[in-house]
């Protein structure tokens, strides 16, 4: 019978029996153990790859050429040096097809190499049981869960009181045969039928510390029974060191000035855990490291982890079969790392941001993302898995919650994922943010000097006036920021003279692109496109806005580069889609044919060129006649309506251009203008929302986490349009089914396919007019060094470390 036991921590068991000595003695980084090895004969190519010394007479112990490629594969890469995430330390190591090699010379042979635990790290966390309720945590995790010791053991049935797993069959014959308990270690589940990462069939298997036994029975034997290749699935899950990240400071430079100072006209409300807003998350950047980051590229990079999770390293997995199938997102957490009161982050911070961020008197921007997580589970102080929703669990949620997103995979019968998933953990102080109630965090002192572990931590904050960043002492993750202190300086205008003072003048200061003059003699111009695109939507419940010519000819009279020429003097980007040409999945990226040949052949975006006679051609062919007063009319119906935005002084040069070119065809846009809190209030009093607004002019962000929701039949509600957000009251159910698709795929070319349909429904319905992609500009002193701006979805001062004044 089995039991539901908690499942010991075997790892310093395993590590005695196994190799007999007290603990690795690491090698610090750099040091190669390369030499050494090569210097012992001999040295095969194996497979293109060199092998050499004690990991050549390792890999050969088998007997055989067969046996070895059997047990090890071949190899995967070359011997280097490489941090082990399970002690923080560098050994000479090299990856094989089943197994990774670790060099310990400070051992004497056997033990000079190790094995690493690679099926440990596959399934670490599994069969974690509620202690209460006796309920396995997560599906299909039941072989994981240890069992009593049976009665008919023998010599062809095992059972280990380290595990409490049993071993028997054809498993325990290869396993004798081939190394045993020194090859392979403890088996860490019963037989089980899983499905193969390498062929996506079903397969009764069976892991142990150091690999996993897979049984294959239309093979004959020995093939029938075969080695998983977890060398192969894990070997991309390689530890990046602080000083190899592209955060940390150049090494053998000294800044001319210790200290920088900022000019920001936006100053955050709060430096909250809650608030995502562009200057709170710029300010944020300088004062905590998340797990993972992002360059001003959008690439992913690591953090306080060691690593990024991704299906492809094998950091992330779906794991079980059918409707109980989910997503398992593992990190592990870099040793040593501390707040900025010297408290160690350890996983315990990422479950406490978990239960903080769904907590019922909180209001947080991540609440979204982990609603798609069945639960999180820390198996050890430095490893926190995720685990989401399998589409049995979702349908379960949604009987008694009405998250709407689960109704996609529901349908699709897909397991619940995010594309975003490789970045889904927060960690937060639970040692300081858990003594303070939820729903007051944002207004305790802490939020406006938070604890975190980045390079700066706030010296003080004088409200509207000036922010004062200083070195986080207790910082450790690379070697501390060139610059000490951070000067940030609130305000509307730079008074005469100040000027000299400052370095650096961020993209809040200026709603269109300056000027450079002799007022910014010995600073440049930094730009680069924006995530934000200026735009019109077309309010779909208003008659004229109903007929596709009239849509088109409005797009065909704007003149978009005249307004890039006088409004953003030359720095914008005309875009013909709803997705910025920066982000990979654009129908408009330039390297998008080149990235996906099948898609960009099958899905063309519809291009829209200015050319007022076809605008004029299309109206008239329409029956929109004009009449005496100018303006086209078709059934007593005027072509005349509300065109609003914002009272931005950009926004309302953009509009009066706009409204020139309409005119020239016809088209009688009439301008308003609302204060921003009216324009994008949600409620019913918005002009936008309530319909008074027919031409709606703003920007949308676009960046790679973006999906097309906001145009879907199910956020439009005619009854209840004011909760809907589908403010244009738009539906075309095939962009609801490619939206689903894009949402639930996690299949990266099946992923692009779906968008680039959504994309291309879109603009074939016109349902925006994208007027121009905006340029993100900012000023910097020419003197300030490794100065990298970002599109906006990261902030610019996301390797503020990396500055120095030459």
């Amino acid at each position: 019978m089995r039991a539901l036991r908690p499942k010991a921590n075997i790892a310093s068991v395993v590590f005695c029996v196994c190799v007999g000595v007290a603990g690795p003695v690491a090698l610090p980084v750099g040091t190669t153990f390369a030499a050494s090895v090569r210097a012992q004969a001999p040295i095969r190519v194996i497979n293109g790859i060199e092998v050499s010394g004690r990991f050549l007479e390792v890999w050969s112990k088998q007997g055989s050429e067969r046996n070895s490629v059997y047990v090890n594969g071949l190899p995967i890469t070359a011997q280097r040096s490489e941090v082990s995430v399970e002690d923080g330390r560098a050994y000479e190591t090299q990856w094989f097809e089943r197994a990774r090699y670790e060099a310990h010379p400070e051992n004497k042979p056997p033990n000079d190499v190790l094995l690493g635990r690679l099926g440990a790290s596959r399934v670490e966390g599994r069969g974690k049981i509620d202690l209460a309720g006796r309920i396995i945590a997560n599906p299909g995790d039941e072989p994981f869960v240890g069992v009593d010791q049976p009665a008919d053991l023998s010599a062809s049935k095992l059972w280990f009181p380290e595990s409490h797993h049993t071993l028997s069959g054809e498993v325990l014959e290869y396993w004798k045969r081939y190394g045993g308990l020194t090859q392979f270690g403890f088996p860490l589940s019963e037989p089980f039928q899983e499905v193969s990462q390498a062929d996506g069939e079903p397969y009764t298997v069976q892991y142990f510390e150091r690999n996993r036994f897979e049984l294959h029975p239309e093979k004959f034997a020995p093939y029938d029974v075969e080695l998983g290749l977890l060398g192969v699935e894990q070997y991309g899950m390689t530890a990046i060191p602080g000083d190899a990240l592209p955060v940390a400071p150049p090494k053998d430079v000294k800044s001319a000035k210790d200290e920088i100072r900022i000019w920001m006209t936006q100053e955050p409300d709060t430096l909250s855990v809650f608030n995502n807003d562009g200057p709170t998350r710029r300010v944020r950047s300088l004062i905590e490291d998340g797990l993972v980051g992002r360059d001003e590229n959008d690439n992913l990079f690591p953090l306080n982890a060691w690593y990024v999770p991704t299906l492809e390293n094998g950091g992330a997995q779906f794991i079980g079969e059918g409707e109980d199938r989910y997503l398992r997102v593992k990190y592990k957490i870099r040793q040593g790392m501390k707040w900025s009161d010297g408290v160690e982050l350890t996983s315990n911070d990422a479950i406490f941001a978990y239960r903080l961020v769904l907590h019922p008197d909180v209001q947080s921007y991540m609440r979204d993302a982990y609603l798609r997580l069945h639960n999180v589970d820390n198996p050890d102080k430095y490893t926190v898995i995720y685990n989401y929703l399998s589409i049995r669990q979702a349908r379960d949620v949604s009987k008694s919650q009405s998250y709407g997103f689960l109704s996609d995979f529901i349908s699709l019968k897909k397991p619940v994922i995010s594309r975003m998933y490789s970045e889904v953990g927060a960690i937060y102080p639970e040692h300081v943010l858990g003594k303070i109630p939820p729903a007051k965090i944002p207004q305790d002192p802490v939020s406006s000097a938070p604890m975190g572990t980045g390079p700066y931590k706030v010296e003080r904050w004088n409200k509207q006036q000036e922010m004062f960043l200083v070195p986080n002492e207790h910082y450790n993750l690379t070697s501390k920021p060139l610059i000490k202190t951070i000067r940030i300086k609130f305000l509307s205008y730079i008074i005469p003279g100040q000027l000299d003072q400052i370095s650096l003048i961020t993209s809040e200061a200026f709603g269109s692109s300056p000027v450079a003059g002799d007022a910014l003699k010995g600073f440049s111009l930094v730009v680069r496109p924006a995530v934000l695109w200026e735009h019109l939507d077309f309010r779909f419940d208003y008659g004229p806005f109903k007929d596709h010519a009239v849509r088109e000819a409005i797009f065909r009279a704007i003149n978009r580069q005249r307004i890039i020429d006088q409004v953003y003097l030359g720095q914008g980007r005309i875009m013909n889609g709803v997705v910025g040409p920066d982000i990979y999945y654009s129908l408009d990226n330039p390297n998008f044919a080149r990235s996906f040949p099948d898609i960009a052949a099958e899905y063309k975006l519809p291009i829209y060129p200015y050319d007022p006679e076809k605008a004029r051609q299309l109206l008239e062919d329409a029956g929109w006649k004009v009449g005496p007063d100018g303006v086209r009319a078709k059934g007593g119906v005027k072509l005349s309506f509300i065109y609003g935005t914002t009272t931005q002084a950009v926004r309302q040069q953009v509009q009066a251009l706009v409204v020139a070119d309409l005119k020239a065809v016809g088209v009688d846009a009439v301008a308003k203008n609302y204060p921003a809190g009216v324009f994008f209030d949600s409620s019913y009093d918005s002009p936008r929302v309530n319909g008074t607004v027919k031409l709606a002019q703003f920007a949308w962000g676009s960046t790679r986490d973006s999906d097309f929701a906001i145009w879907l039949c199910g956020n439009y509600d005619p009854l209840l349009d004011y909760q809907s957000g589908n403010n244009q009251h738009y539906c075309n159910r095939k962009l609801d089914e490619a939206n689903a698709k894009f949402n639930s795929e996690a299949d990266l070319h099946a992923q692009v396919e779906a968008a680039a349909e959504a994309q291309a429904v879109l603009m074939q319905d016109i349902v925006v007019v994208p007027l121009v992609q905006r340029p993100n500009v900012e000023i910097v002193k020419e003197t300030l060094a490794n100065y990298k701006l970002a599109s906006g979805t990261t902030s610019s001062f996301w390797n503020a470390r990396q500055w120095y004044f030459r």
